[in-house]
């Protein structure tokens, strides 16, 4: 299997949403940027958000001993909150090739 470590950032995905909509260059900046906005929103108040991509979620992490890896001396790492993407069934069949597109 062959891996493509090419990298895509929210510039080539904007360029992307912007030439397949009718949206000006600033509307379609303002969209996504709304879109973003309201996952963190959304993450930061403890919800889920569930879209065609996947289910967003906050998850927790418990407080644990560790080391410190410059001292080697234990400390506690103290427990965390992170964001995690569940992704939907349709994504994994179609990455692996079950499908080849994407239900609308």
């Amino acid at each position: 299997m062959t891996e493509n470590t090419e990298v895509r950032n929210k510039r080539y995905v904007f360029e992307m949403v912007y030439q397949k909509t009718w949206l000006t260059r600033k509307q379609c900046r303002d969209a996504m940027e709304a879109f973003f906005d309201t996952i963190y929103e959304a993450l930061i108040k403890g919800m889920s958000v569930r879209t065609d991509l996947g289910t967003f979620v906050t998850a927790e992490s418990r407080e644990h001993a560790g080391r410190n890896p410059a001292t080697g001396l234990p400390i506690v790492v103290p427990a965390r909150k992170f964001p995690r993407l569940k992704f939907a069934i349709d994504v994994i069949e179609v990455v692996n090739g079950d499908r080849t597109h994407f239900n609308n």
